[in-house]
C-alpha cells in the first residue's frame, strides 16, 4: 500500500478478450434472462477469429443455477474449433463471490490446455513403450483421477465438502 515502486500485476485477461452477454441469473438462482444462442455464437466467432486457445465462462450467480453457463457452452461449441479449451465457473468453483470464482476459472482455462497436452503426451509415450496399466493422477485435494477425468473435469476445489476420490 505504501510502496512507491509498486507495479500493478497485469490483468488475467485483457479487456479486449472479455465479452459480456445479455443474460441474467438472479441471486436466488432464477434465470430471468436466458442466454441468446445468436449472441453467444457471435461472441464465439470473434473468439475463434482471435486465435484464443482457452475460454473461461463465468456468469453472475451461476453457482446457484448453471443453466445460462451450460447454454453458453453449448452455443460456443457450435462455432469454436474443437481444440479450444472451455471452463465453466459453475463447475470449477460453484461458490458465491464472483471475483474468486471468475479468477479461479480463468486460471483453470489458462493451465487446462497445457496440462491436457502434457498428460496426453505422457500417456502416448508410456503406451509406445508397451505400458498399458491404468494411469492415475493424484489430485491436489486428495484422491485420484484417470487422465481423461483429469483433462476434462474441474480441479478438486469444486469438491469442497465432499470426500476425495
Amino acid at each position: 500500500m505504501y510502496d512507491l515502486r509498486y507495479e500493478k500485476p497485469p490483468e488475467l485477461v485483457p479487456r479486449r478478450d472479455r465479452h459480456v452477454l445479455d443474460e441474467r441469473t438472479d441471486a436466488d438462482g432464477t434465470i430471468s434472462r436466458p442466454v441468446r444462442l445468436e449472441e453467444v455464437q457471435e461472441v464465439g466467432r470473434r473468439i475463434a477469429a482471435s486465435g484464443v486457445q482457452a475460454v473461461a465462462i463465468s456468469l453472475l450467480n451461476s453457482y446457484r443455477d448453471p443453466g445460462n453457463e451450460t447454454a453458453a457452452l453449448a452455443a460456443l461449441k457450435t462455432v469454436l474449433p474443437e481444440n479450444v479449451f472451455v471452463c465453466l465457473s459453475s463447475e470449477i468453483l460453484p461458490e458465491i463471490r464472483e471475483y474468486e470464482r471468475t479468477s479461479t476459472t480463468i486460471v483453470s482455462a489458462y493451465v487446462g490446455p497445457l496440462v491436457s497436452h502434457y498428460l496426453k503426451g505422457l500417456e502416448g509415450k508410456l503406451r509406445q513403450r508397451g505400458l498399458e496399466p491404468e494411469i492415475l493422477i493424484m489430485k491436489s485435494g486428495g484422491g485420484v483421477a484417470t487422465i481423461a477425468e483429469a483433462v476434462h473435469s474441474p480441479p478438486p476445489s469444486s469438491n469442497r465438502g465432499r470426500p476425495p476420490g
